[in-house]
């Protein structure tokens, strides 16, 4: 298992250079503010492509893979978790000038958790929804930059009888598009 989580947190290193104009992107995300565990440290990286023919006017859908490590300090034991998802976005640009263009996104994805348990807290089972809502901005002559606020939620939705979440309310993410 860890040779995929290994092989699948490369590609975010060797496939940009492949993706140079072709509605390609990465970005990286950090925790600001965590909720449940209070102590979550960690990161999300994320490949995502959006196809031109998902572009309808203020309105788009992009697809993103990404692959997160999420850990908590001062824990021995279960103190490590990686999280591979797959999600939809559904972004709403508010206006779009030369320089700048405001959005707001939401999204509803799949996700494999690497352990049910994070310390004491039990996820129940491998497979969990990963839930995002952020605003954010595109910005430079080809907005190519963007970056936004948001929160993000992982839960099973009680598929499985063990099912307490994780949630950051807060977290800020930074990307490129190619």
């Amino acid at each position: 298992m860890r040779i995929f989580f290994l092989i699948f947190g490369m590609l975010f290193f060797i496939f940009p250079a492949y993706a140079i104009n072709s509605g390609w992107g990465t970005n990286f995300t950090f925790p600001v503010i965590t909720a449940d565990p209070p102590k979550l440290e960690g990161y999300r990286l994320s490949l995502n492509y959006q196809p031109p023919s998902f572009i309808w006017g203020h309105c788009t859908v992009y697809f993103d893979g990404s692959f997160g490590h999420w850990g908590l300090k001062d824990v021995s034991d279960n103190h490590q978790l990686y999280i591979v998802a797959l999600a939809p976005f559904f972004r709403y640009y508010f206006a779009e000038t030369k320089y700048i263009a405001p959005y707001a996104e939401i999204s509803l994805g799949l996700s494999y958790l690497s352990r049910t348990h994070l310390d004491d807290y039990n996820f129940g089972i491998h497979f969990a929804f990963q839930d995002q809502a952020a605003i954010g901005a595109s910005f430079g002559e080809d907005q190519h930059f963007f970056g936004s606020i948001g929160a993000l939620h992982y839960s099973n939705a009680s598929l499985s009888t063990h099912n307490r979440g994780m949630s950051i309310p807060l977290y800020l993410n930074v990307g490129y598009r190619f």
